[in-house]
């Protein structure tokens, strides 16, 4: 038999592809690199005889493929590139069983690399690089900046006893396998000294320590020394998160990873989240993250974290020193450790008055010191920070030859510290524009820049002036702070970066002038109101944390705060809620009195904000003085917020209660509908059906009633009348989208999605199938902008998808688990981990089904992992921390028991399942029944 049409030139182009890719001379030197027979690859290529066997040839094609595309490495668990292998090995499959070839048992075992895909197929490149964490090296004449900066280390590290004892607990007491902290406070307390000391005491426990370091825009991350080393052979190159072996899991006998993140406030959200989720590596880990403050990022944050059952908490810090005599020790220590740092000796002169609240910060004390070494200086702090400024300036003069450079080095240090660091052609770009043009002075300004601080990030020109509060008390003394005394500018500088300054910013540089105004007001009031009337958009980009640094300023501008409330509506990015609750928060209390109908809408739209960031005892009190101040109608919007508020506070019977006082005050198909739901949310479906019935008989057209009857149907067992609900919904809703009406579709598809879950209940697989089959082709003509969550949406749909037919379609249910992994691996944070680990256990019983045991048995270690319960130690703890671990669990067990090897771990694993499944709530047993039953069958048969 020979090949039929397209075959032999196809393979023939792939192995010509080879050959030149490896260098080789001849088709038998590339048969013998394969480790094929020459003669018979030529039989092949030519057609002049059939392959014996595909199984036979997938050995040839397989490393083929591998070298076209990248080199050979190790397996891959890169979900993008498993996709494209499955898409790859379904098209060499039907290409060959033409042949009459058989049917492909398994992937070899060398299987696909991480440099094997095309490049559409790779994961997006990300902002940032995970690199160690180690001391720094100070080297050459310093300015007093990187003298003061954290990762510098010159003053010794004393006190905090209390807060390092309460990391190491936290490191290393019993609990889930990751955890996550939070240490904020204000600017200069010692939150970067304190995690570096932290981070250097677990180094030298055997922990190994990462920083995430942003590429640009933000300040550098502490202690960072470069990237890690280039990635060995079957590393991907091109696409996500720059980091090499030190990323992964932790080396033998390593006790863990411990992960610093300063400045996570100032990250942008989805930077954040994904850093998250590339850190969270199976194996012990511990994310330490830095800012000034929580509000709604750290809101954000926690919703993704608790979602991925990962415990957090948040931690204020507090001042260092309390009262005067441990100001005074620390203050001396400083001394004498800079003294012995600059090789001088300092005469022992008064002490300085250190009574203000300013000193209970370290850096303040350190700034003292500093400046009674350097220049003697004994005075106020703002003293003490001039004559570091004018040090400083004398660095720059000492560091460049040309006077006038020197000068524009004020200049530079102004643009650095508010947009850098940057690439070189941006950098130098910027600087041009600010300069007027002039190319030539820009970049004589941008090597002296670079002289005087050398970038620790090769390729990143203009790094910003540290620490952030002498950066900013310079902001403010070149931006019209002259009553400061000690430093002043060159002469028009002033001028020129209040001219300049308004075509200088962007969002970062933004957020790092509100922070300077938090403490030099006069920068609001000259500066940030006027740009922010013109631009509010910038602050609004700059994320959560500097929308509520400037809602908190005592200079914020009404008019202003109104025109970012404006660019906030209910529906935008949920790391924007808890500061739109802020804003409308100043608002309300800059507001005059206003009438009663008026007062009465903006109390509600202020609860409304409240209650979405979780404000829950404001959302109270402003949704009971908007109850006071209405009636009528209006009175029962107030008392169905008051009853949300109430739910959400896990008061269900006050909520019921409260719902049905809106529904007396004001029946109809939204009262109606809002009690039946409250029922449905309480366990008790036959007290809210009546609720649902008059619900859909008063809006027959409303799909949401009629989802939410379907649902209360399913409850009670109806599952034939559910099933007619869900039908007329979805009519509903494709006669509204088929209408034009494109803003429906992602509700449909929640509806869809739901309709699925329910048929399935009902044993009605094929019906449920055919659903999410809708349901996907609906996903395809969604916008991804029209649903934050559309991408897990979708992935799930394939999840359900699959786990509805492993058993009857392994190899169909092995293809949609993967093209799940594949969506969720472009979505950024920790949320998805449920969705993946419960696509990647589809994906392992399918393989059990396919009887790919050793595929499955490695991937129910890659699930449970994924849960945080890669170790046998935590899986009881993991388990009852909810369903998802014990269904990996059951798995897990379940898959072992199919491949008849590693019988007592699945014989623990089960034990540990069944607890949590004990410790679920009624209501969630009641739906999991099948699923509880089948881990008591895979127990049975474990235990026989």
């Amino acid at each position: 038999m020979t090949h039929p049409e397209g075959v032999g030139p196809e393979l023939n182009a792939l192995i010509t592809e080879f050959t030149r890719l490896r260098g080789l001379r001849s088709r038998a030197a590339a048969a013998a690199a394969i480790g094929a027979d020459p003669k018979r690859l030529s039989d092949w290529i030519s057609g002049a005889h059939a392959p014996q066997t595909f199984d036979l040839l997938w050995k040839v094609v397989a490393p083929l493929l591998a070298e076209v595309h990248g080199r050979p490495g190790p397996r891959t668990r890169n979900p993008q590139q498993l996709l494209w292998w499955s898409e790859r090995r379904g098209h060499w499959r039907a290409l060959y069983e033409r042949t009459g070839a058989r049917r492909p048992q398994r992937l070899p075992s060398d299987g696909p690399t991480v440099d094997t895909v095309p490049e559409g197929h790779r994961e997006k490149e990300r902002p940032y690089d995970i690199t160690p964490l180690t001391d720094s090296a100070l080297q050459g004449p310093l300015p007093p900046s990187r003298l003061l900066a954290a990762d510098s280390a010159v003053v010794r590290f004393t006190g905090r006893s209390v807060e390092r004892a309460a990391l190491k607990t936290w490191r290393d007491g019993p609990g889930p396998e990751w955890r996550v902290r939070l240490i904020h406070g204000a600017g200069g307390l010692g939150k970067t000294r304190l995690a570096l000391r932290f981070a250097a005491t677990a180094r030298e426990a055997g922990w190994r320590t990462l920083t995430v370091r942003p590429r640009r825009a933000l300040p550098r991350a502490p202690g960072a020394r470069g990237p890690v080393p280039a990635p060995g052979p079957g590393t991907d190159r091109s696409s996500g998160p720059r980091h090499g072996p030190s990323s992964g899991p932790p080396p033998g006998g390593s006790p863990g990873t411990l992960v610093v993140i300063d400045y996570a406030d100032r990250l942008p959200m989805t930077d954040l989240l994904q850093a998250l989720a590339d850190v969270l590596v199976p194996g012990e880990v511990r994310v330490l993250l830095l800012a000034r403050g929580t509000g709604g990022w750290w809101s954000r944050v926690t919703e993704e974290l608790d979602a991925s059952f990962i415990p957090h908490q948040a931690v204020e810090l507090g001042p260092l020193a309390d009262d005067l005599p441990a100001r005074l020790a620390h203050f001396h220590a400083a001394v004498d450790d800079f003294s012995t740092a600059l090789d001088r000796v300092t005469p022992r002169l008064p002490d300085p008055d250190l009574r203000d609240a300013q000193y209970q910060q370290v850096l303040a004390l350190h700034t003292a010191a500093l400046a009674a070494v350097l220049d003697g200086t004994r005075g106020t702090l703002d003293e003490a920070t001039a004559a570091l400024l004018r040090r400083e300036r004398a660095h720059w003069r000492a560091t460049t030859e040309s006077g006038s450079v020197a000068v524009d080095l004020e200049r530079v240090v102004f643009v650095a510290t508010l947009r850098g660091p940057l690439p070189y052609a941006e950098a130098e770009r910027v600087l041009q524009e600010a300069l007027n043009g002039d190319a030539g002075r820009a970049e004589r300004a941008l090597e002296a820049h670079t002289a005087c601080y050398p970038p620790p990030r090769p390729g990143l020109l203009l790094e910003p002036l540290l620490p952030d509060r002498l950066a900013e008390d310079l902001l403010a003394r070149l931006l019209g702070g002259g009553a400061r005394p000690g430093y002043d500018p060159a002469p028009l500088v002033s001028a020129w970066c209040a001219d300049v300054l308004p075509r200088l910013l962007d969002p970062q540089g933004t957020a790092r002038l509100v922070d300077a105004a938090q403490h030099h007001p006069h920068l609001a009031t000259r500066h940030v109101n006027g740009l922010l009337s013109v631009h509010p958009d910038l602050l609004v980009r700059a994320g959560g944390a500097a929308l509520t640094t400037y809602t908190a300023l005592s200079g914020a501008d009404p008019d202003v705060l109104r025109r970012l409330y404006g660019l906030l509506p209910p529906g935008h990015d949920p790391a924007l809620r808890e500061a739109a609750a802020a804003v409308l928060s100043r608002l309300h209390a800059l507001t005059p009195a206003l009438p009663a109908e008026q007062q009465a809408a903006l109390e509600y739209e202020w609860g409304r904000r409240l209650l979405a960031v979780g404000e829950l005892d404001r959302a109270d009190r402003a949704a009971r003085h908007a109850l006071e101040l209405t009636s009528g109608e209006a009175r029962s919007h107030a008392l169905l917020l008051l009853s949300e508020v109430q739910e959400t506070a896990g008061r269900p019977e006050e909520a019921l209660a409260t719902a049905r006082l809106a529904l007396a005050l004001a029946p109809g198909a939204h009262t109606e509908l809002r009690v039946a739901a409250l029922h449905l949310s309480a366990g008790d479906p036959e007290g809210g059906l009546p609720h649902a019935e008059a619900a859909v008989r008063l809006a027959p057209e409303d799909p949401t009633a009629l989802t939410v009857h379907a649902a209360l149907l399913t409850e009670t067992g109806a599952h034939e009348a559910a099933a007619v609900a869900d039908a007329r919904a979805d009519a509903l809703y494709g006669a509204r989208s088929g209408g034009g009406d494109a803003s429906v579709e992602p509700e449909r598809l929640i509806q869809l999605h739901n309709r699925a879950v329910r048929l399935g209940r009902s044993g009605r697989t094929p019906e449920a199938v055919e659903v999410l089959r809708s349901a996907l082709e609906l996903c395809g003509r969604i916008p991804e902008n029209a649903d934050e969550r559309l991408t897990t949406r979708h992935a799930g749909l394939f999840a359900l998808r699959s786990g509805m037919t492993w058993s009857d379609t392994p190899e169909q249910a092995e293809h949609d688990a993967t093209r799940a992994l594949a969506l969720l691996s472009r979505q950024s944070g920790p949320t998805t981990r449920p969705v993946r680990a419960w696509a990647t256990l589809n994906r392992a019983m399918a393989l059990s089904a396919l009887a790919r045991h050793d595929e499955a048995l490695r991937v129910t270690e890659e699930a449970l992992a994924l849960l945080g319960a890669g170790e046998v130690g935590s899986w009881t703890a993991a388990a009852r921390l909810g369903a998802p671990a014990a269904h990996a669990l059951a798995t897990f067990a379940g898959v072992r028991l199919a491949a008849g090897t590693d019988l007592d771990r699945a014989r623990t694993a089960v034990t540990a399942a069944l607890e949590g499944y004990a410790a679920l709530p009624a209501a969630e047993a009641a739906r999991r029944a099948e699923e509880i039953a089948d881990a008591h069958r895979t127990r049975t048969e474990l235990l026989r």
